[in-house]
């Protein structure tokens, strides 16, 4: 048998009794720990767990963070979901952290966040926030998931550029988050919230930005999207959208748009309006979750395509597609052939920490590229 001093990776998945975990005491040399419906409600006996890079405790019975800083210096993936958390003060331990998810708990507030410099990953969904002061101080933030809240606005994401995927979808909203300098954002989640005007959204440059979901809100009417030159899906359902001649202007630069979701607004009532849409969006393939037929005299404008700035986004979108599906091949390949010997779990989790470093640089390297372009590129490009 293997020795509890030797033993590197612990995994428990069900208990019909609440464990005990001052029996991993022995484990000194522990690194990736999975404890899930477990009835944990204290981690006083962890005290001996430094070496933890993998922390897996959802659907426990935790209510504080604090008990935990004895373990967490090396930490850089944690899952605390389902959980009765109500503050994330005692994250000042784990300054390495990666990825936190702590979903399904009863947090109000994101005070004592701005200690994790280098966390890139972080899901806040069904809690109860109320705002989001704490997190101006995540630089390396790439993720950010607050889905089913009571966010009334998002104001403080100015000081995290990286920022790719942005989930604000079932709160209070009444406004769109000012995103001014996220030139790297991807993907963005508005839907069913408040919001009336998105002007300060469509205001913004948002060159890489592929999906936007403003569905179930009160929006009246949009303004050009052509800041955001990548767009692939837009879904803008079950609005108050009325002006036909408005969105028509609205969509016209977006050259990329394969999908687009208008249902629920009243200019639909207009017998023109899907032979209108599709007339000035050349990429159209899929209009309210129908496929329909490109138009043959619609085509792609060349002197878009051949833009320097059009071409620099394109390359980049595919720079991280191929390093995201690289990474989940390598990845795969790790976890099969972990057998849970400590060299097998080490290599697994230097090899996700590898995979976030690989991530991150790659991501900085873009925005470097795009701070080389000034605004005039920018107006060029609106202007062609």
């Amino acid at each position: 048998g293997i020795k509890p001093s030797e033993v590197a990776q612990v995994s428990v998945f069900r208990s019909q009794s609440p464990v005990d975990v001052s029996c991993l005491a022995r484990c000194p040399h522990l690194q990736a720990l999975t404890l899930t419906k477990c009835g944990i409600s204290s981690l006083c006996g962890l005290s001996s767990c430094s070496q933890l890079v993998e922390l897996n405790l959802q659907a426990n019975a935790l209510e504080q963070l604090g008990e935990m800083a004895c373990c967490m210096a090396n930490i850089r993936f944690m899952d605390l979901s389902g959980n009765r958390i109500t503050s994330l003060v005692g994250l000042e331990g784990c300054p390495g952290l990666l990825e936190l998810s702590i979903s399904e708990n009863r947090i109000t507030r994101t005070s004592g966040m701005p200690c994790c410099l280098k966390l890139q990953k972080l899901v806040l969904d069904n809690n109860l926030l109320v705002n989001t002061a704490g997190l101006d101080g995540l630089p390396s933030l790439h993720h950010l998931s607050c889905i089913g809240n009571h966010l009334p606005r998002v104001s403080n994401l100015s000081n995290s550029p990286l920022l790719h995927c942005l989930n604000l979808q079932q709160n209070n909203l009444c406004e769109a988050p000012p995103l001014m300098n996220h030139v790297l954002l991807r993907e963005l989640r508005l839907e069913e919230n408040n919001l009336s005007d998105v002007q300060i959204l469509t205001s913004s440059w948002l060159p890489l930005l592929q999906t936007l979901s403003l569905a179930n809100n009160s929006i009246s009417s949009l303004d050009s999207l052509s800041l955001m030159l990548s767009l692939e899906s837009l879904d803008i359902r079950n609005n108050s959208i009325c002006d036909l001649p408005l969105l028509l202007h609205a969509l016209r630069g977006c050259f990329s748009l394969t999908s687009l979701v208008l249902e629920g607004n009243p200019l639909t009532e207009d017998p023109r309006w899907r032979r209108l849409v599709q007339g000035v969006l050349p990429s159209l393939l899929n209009l309210n979750d129908q496929e329909v037929a490109r138009p043959k005299q619609l085509s792609f404008p060349t002197e878009v395509r051949d833009f320097p700035l059009y071409q620099l986004c394109r390359r980049q979108l595919k720079e991280q597609d191929d390093l995201i599906a690289h990474h989940n091949q390598e990845l795969l390949s790790l976890v099969n052939s972990n057998n849970g010997s400590p060299e097998a779990v080490t290599k697994l989790l230097n090899g996700k920490v590898r995979h976030h470093q690989d991530w991150h640089g790659l991501l900085v390297k873009h925005l470097r590229e795009h701070e080389e372009y000034g605004d005039d590129h920018i107006v060029r490009y609106i202007a062609c």
